[in-house]
Order: structure tokens, then C-alpha cells, then sequence
């Protein structure tokens, strides 16, 4: 179980309201017991009543089991307002606190998949449509039997309205039948690409990376400013069809790596479909989810050897011969980053996504290349804990070797900013020797707040949801222009 930080204030709150209900049930089951077996104060006034012998009894018993609940249930408030408190003064200790946990909320995004809700449409879609299909069959079939004036007898309906139940059930058994099926060939699909990447047998021989975190620190780590921006607002008049050489604003395609938490699937979906790939070409490290069953034959066909990305000039060629030519404007839809298709609508045209599969003995070294071949980095935080060994290293990753006007974190609505400050002071705090960052005066890393890009119905639609990122792109241009020209 994911510890989780939750308020003091109204932890103690709960554990006097648990106190109250403990003590007023056990005054009651006092009273009762007392009253029943005649053990009652004198001069308190007392009245016979005419109930079982084994009334007062039961209810002792069951105020008691009230009262036990509530006791248990408050000592365990207790101990949750003590790790609060202890969460609270750790929150004020610069050591300590990276090691204090998110609120509750912090990952809710990552419990909204996607597919799961596309399977409950289609579900839902066949059940209503079966209903109406076979209503309308009856309807039909009944009105074309009375025009040739044989009018269905009650034992006709009978057979009919069984006939109809049948199809029904059959229409809605599948409904139900081929999303699990979809969802158990794509788990088994994942399952096996994730156990080929950590074969050691599929390692490049040629694979030579010191990719790890350095242990040298910077000997002068500036201070750091972390400036969390709400979703920015704005209207741009001079937006053009993207071409190879010039992009949405008429400013050079920027190459863009994404990096995020494999099992956040909505936030992937929601950054594709957002105005990213209008501005240049987005690379990321595919997941063991996004293999497809038909790659994987296909894999097995050709061999499994071939299958990942497992060395430096294996990624070299991989990032030579991706696409470049621009997506024209229109509906797409993207494979390759995430699970199943990621449908999208460019008002604009779009660069085609670079996705790359890694060997799960080289994906730390294909992050040090992407770094350095692309002009701006994207770490994606929703949801992101201290279990997350590959994005921790990721964001450690980044600030030794990337300028902080080079990159931008992005969190969602939901997102806890205490714990993210922290878990980034942390790593600025592990700055490496010879990082770009190093230095004296003070820096500034931006954290933007992104969500809900536009859902799948919003797409259906024909809704231009890239809007709501380009001013936050135009913005990472103006910054990264201006830091450039210094």
C-alpha cells in the first residue's frame, strides 16, 4: 500500500469525533446494563418495563461492539494524526523533505486509463444498439406480416419475442466478450515484450555507457527558484500550416523528448493530442505496453533480437532514418505511444512522433543521447512518486546535463506542489560536477500545469484542443530565444 500524506488538523478532528461516539456508547451501555439488571442509583427514577429477560442484554452487547469499533477506529486516527504531524515537521526540514509522501490525490491520473473507458463505450455502445436493433426487427417484422394480412398469433409472439431475446443476449455477450479478449491479448503482448527487455542475451555487444547518476557533486550549486504556472491562456492570429522547414509560429521545428511515467496513460494520450507536435518532433521511449500483438508476431518472425533499440549506433540509425516529412492537417492516428491508436485532430498539420524501443539494459543510455540530440526536454510528473526509480533518475538526468531554460516539468491539476518542490530540490541538491547548471546567482525551473488536452469524445468532435498548450509553447519559445541570444 502507497503511503499517502493527509492533514493533521483534520485527522485530530476525526479522532475526537471517534473519541465522543466511544464514550457516549459506553455510557449508554453502561445505563442499559444497569437499568436492566436493577443496579440503578437510588433516587434516580426507575420504571418497570415489560420487555424479554434477554433485551438489556443484547443491547449492552451490541452498544459495547459500538463502542470497541470506535475505540479501534480511534486509535487508529491516532497513529494516522502522529505520521501527519511527523510528515508536517519533516515538510520543514530541508533534509528531510523529499522523504515526505503525496497527498492522496497526487496520482488519481493515473488511475483514469484510457482503454478501460473505451471498452465500457463500445460496451455500453453494442447494448444500446442491440436493444434498439432488435426492437426495430420486431417492429418491422410485425408491420410487414399485417400488411400481408397474417396478423403473428400469441403463440407467434411467444417464439418471436424468444428468438429476439436470444440475439440479444448473443449481441451482448460479445459487447462484453471482445474488449476482455482485446485487453488479454494486449496484456499478454506486454507482459512478454517486458520480459524480452530485461533478457540479458538481447544486450548490444557493443554497449559501452557509463549512464548512471554521478556521485561527484557540483562544488557551487546555485539556489533555485521553482515556479509552478497555471495553464496559461491566449489567442494567436499568425498560425500556419507546418511545413519541414518552419513550424506552427514560422520558427525552425524544435527536436522535443518527452519523458514520463510508463504506466500514465492519460497524460500520454493528453500530450499528443496537445500542441506539441506542432512545434517539432517529439521523441520518447516506448513502453512494453505499446507493442502491439501484431508487433510482436511480426518480432518473433523477423527475430527478437532485432526487435530493441540496444546500442549507441543502433540508436543513431534508428533516430537517422525516423520520419520527417510534416502530417498533413486533418485526423490521425498515432501508433506507437502508447496503448492502442491515440487519435488525434492537427488544425494545423503536425511532425510525425519518434517512438523508440529500448532494451530495458539500454534505455539509460538512449536517454543520455536523446538529451543530447534534442532542443527541449519535457519530464511529464503527474502522478510520480520516489518509487519511480526510472523517472527519479530521469529528472536527476536532466538537471547534470541539460540548461534549466532547456527543459520544462509538468504536473496535472491534481498534483501535490509540496512534494514536487521537494522532490526536485532534491535533485538540484545532487547537481553533478560539470553540470551546465552549475554556478553562482539563481535559477529558475518551470512546472506547468497541463490537463485534459482534450479527451477522446472531444476529438470526435472536431474540438481544436491543442489550443490550451500552444501559449505555453510560445512561451517556451520566447524563453529559450531569449536565453539563447545572452
Amino acid at each position: 500500500m502507497r503511503r499517502v500524506r493527509k492533514d493533521p488538523e483534520e485527522l485530530r478532528g476525526d479522532v475526537f469525533g471517534r473519541v465522543r461516539v466511544t464514550l457516549v456508547a459506553g455510557v449508554l451501555a453502561w445505563v442499559v446494563r444497569a437499568y436492566g439488571l436493577g443496579d440503578w442509583p437510588d433516587g434516580w427514577p426507575y420504571v418497570e418495563l415489560d420487555v424479554p429477560d434477554r433485551f438489556f442484554t443484547t443491547v449492552t452487547a451490541v452498544l459495547g461492539l459500538v463502542g470497541l469499533g470506535f475505540l479501534a477506529g480511534t486509535a487508529v486516527a491516532f497513529g494516522q494524526w502522529r505520521t501527519a504531524r511527523r510528515y508536517e515537521r519533516w515538510a520543514r526540514d530541508p533534509e528531510l523533505a523529499a522523504l515526505v509522501p503525496p497527498e492522496a490525490r497526487h496520482d488519481s491520473v493515473r488511475r483514469s486509463g484510457r482503454l478501460s473507458v473505451r471498452a465500457g463505450y463500445w460496451t455500453v455502445g453494442v447494448f444500446l444498439g442491440s436493444w434498439a436493433a432488435v426492437i426495430l426487427a420486431a417492429l418491422a417484422l410485425y408491420g410487414v406480416l399485417v400488411l400481408l394480412g397474417e396478423a403473428p398469433t400469441q403463440e407467434d409472439d411467444s417464439r418471436l419475442g424468444k428468438l429476439y431475446t436470444g440475439v440479444f443476449l448473443g449481441l451482448f455477450a460479445a459487447a462484453c466478450l471482445v474488449p476482455a479478449v482485446a485487453q488479454l491479448r494486449r496484456w499478454y503482448s506486454s507482459r512478454t515484450v517486458e520480459r524480452l527487455s530485461e533478457d540479458p542475451n538481447l544486450v548490444g555487444l557493443t554497449l559501452s555507457h557509463p549512464a548512471s547518476v554521478s556521485p561527484r557533486r557540483a562544488s557551487a550549486i546555485p539556489s533555485l527558484d521553482v515556479r509552478f504556472q497555471p495553464p496559461m491562456t491566449g489567442r494567436y492570429a499568425e498560425l500556419r500550416q507546418v511545413t519541414r522547414e518552419k513550424n506552427v509560429i514560422d520558427r525552425r521545428p524544435w527536436r522535443i523528448a518527452y519523458l514520463r511515467l510508463f504506466d500514465n496513460e492519460p497524460r500520454v494520450r493528453d500530450f499528443m493530442r496537445g500542441a506539441w507536435r506542432e512545434f517539432g518532433y517529439v521523441h520518447l521511449i516506448r513502453s512494453a505496453a505499446s507493442v502491439s500483438p501484431a508487433e510482436l508476431r511480426e518480432a518473433h518472425r523477423l527475430g527478437t533480437g532485432k526487435m530493441f533499440i540496444n546500442t549507441r549506433a543502433r540508436m543513431s540509425e534508428e533516430l537517422y532514418h525516423q520520419p520527417v516529412h510534416p502530417l498533413a492537417r486533418g485526423r490521425h492516428r498515432l501508433v506507437g505511444a502508447a496503448r492502442g491508436a491515440v487519435l488525434v485532430k492537427d488544425a494545423y498539420g503536425s511532425y510525425p512522433v519518434r517512438a523508440l524501443l529500448c532494451h530495458g539494459g539500454f534505455w539509460k543510455s538512449a536517454v543520455d543521447t536523446l538529451l543530447a540530440h534534442v532542443d527541449l526536454v519535457v519530464i511529464d510528473l503527474s502522478g510520480y512518486r520516489r518509487e519511480n526509480e526510472g523517472t527519479r533518475f530521469e529528472l536527476q538526468r536532466v538537471i547534470d546535463r541539460v540548461p534549466v531554460h532547456r527543459f520544462v516539468l509538468l504536473t496535472d491539476a491534481s498534483g501535490d506542489r509540496a512534494f514536487l518542490e521537494a522532490q526536485i530540490r532534491e535533485a538540484w541538491s545532487h547537481m553533478a560536477h560539470g553540470s551546465p547548471n552549475a554556478g553562482s546567482g539563481q535559477r529558475e525551473i518551470l512546472v506547468a500545469q497541463t490537463s485534459d488536452h482534450g479527451r477522446y469524445w472531444s476529438v470526435r468532435l472536431g474540438l481544436d484542443v491543442a489550443a490550451r498548450t500552444r501559449p505555453l509553447l510560445v512561451h517556451l519559445h520566447n524563453r529559450l530565444t531569449r536565453a539563447e541570444s545572452r
